[in-house]
């Protein structure tokens, strides 16, 4: 009993080990996101080559920038659990926009489990703790639907309301302009700002938006419902 046990310790710390490298910064920041999770998926198809994968990504891919640790860790923790816990033959992995919220699900066909049973057991279920806290603090909200033999859903929902994108009220009064193709001589002038600081706050707009040009910020920002 005592060895037994002992193995359960050690298999929870390694567990909570495991679960604590997920909160650490996440790759997106470092490298993109979608390159981060091109690695991730291809990472799993080679260390699981019997796990069919499948993906179902929106194109293009506008997600807020806020919300992109947030989403890679969800998916990386959710491929942990399968590779580990589901013993599935079909995993399927969908980021997509619908209506006016950004949603995230890893569905698998695996043996499954009651989501209430492993509220009550450590290792299990530390790694559905995190992923819920992480949502959580990004605002979304985190489902589980499994049963015994009968697989797992997981899925993470954010709001993309204009009430929660990260603009600030200066960038949505120029992102307005921006789409109504004012220049920025003509946003200075009617805003009152300089020329130089009106360049600045698009470029910053740019970026949170992952746009490489105007166009294409408003056209990100209509997808996002950060444009009205």
């Amino acid at each position: 009993m005592l060895n037994a046990a002992q193995q359960q310790l050690r298999q929870s710390l390694e567990r909570l080990r495991e679960t604590i490298a997920t909160l650490a910064p996440a790759p997106p920041g470092e490298i993109g996101f979608e390159p981060a999770l091109r690695s991730l998926l291809a990472d799993f198809k080679r260390a699981e080559p019997a796990i069919t994968l499948e993906v179902d990504q929106e194109q293009p891919l506008a997600i807020p920038h806020f919300l992109e640790p947030t989403v890679f860790h969800i998916i990386q923790e959710a491929l942990n659990n399968v590779r580990k816990h589901a013993q599935a033959s079909r995993v399927r992995v969908s980021i997509r926009q619908q209506k006016k919220a950004l949603v995230v699900s890893i569905e698998d066909n695996g043996r499954g489990f009651l989501p209430e049973q492993r509220e009550h057991a450590l290792q299990p279920q530390l790694g559905l703790y995190f992923m819920r806290e992480r949502v959580q603090r990004a605002g979304g909200r985190l489902t589980i639907q499994s049963a015994p033999q009968q697989g797992t859903r997981i899925e993470a929902s954010f709001s993309l309301d204009l009430a929660t994108s990260p603009l600030t009220p200066r960038e949505r009064e120029i992102l307005q302009l921006l789409s109504s193709g004012a220049s920025s001589r003509a946003i200075a002038q009617q805003l009152s700002l300089s020329v130089d600081g009106v360049n600045a706050h698009i470029q910053g707009l740019m970026r949170k938006l992952k746009a490489r040009n105007r166009i294409q910020a408003v056209a990100n920002a209509l997808r996002l419902h950060w444009l009205e």
